[in-house]
């Protein structure tokens, strides 16, 4: 594998975790948001942006890793 393999490989691990950093705390952030909804006025937000941001960083980083 030669050095320039391996740099991509890296950067696209980087990728990777940050599209994994993305979506989970799209998740935690609409888990926590309903869960206050329930307990007071019934109105709630899905952070859909951050975790479709997340699943297309880990798809791009998953391509570039396997190229």
């Amino acid at each position: 594998m030669s050095e320039e393999d391996e740099k991509r490989r890296e950067s696209a691990g980087k990728t990777i975790m940050i599209g994994i950093g993305f979506a989970v705390v799209g998740l935690l952030l609409s888990a926590v948001s309903y869960s206050g909804a329930s307990s007071g006025s019934g109105h709630y937000y899905v952070f859909y942006g951050l975790v479709i941001w997340g699943i297309w960083d880990v798809l791009k980083g998953l391509f570039n890793y396997f190229k």
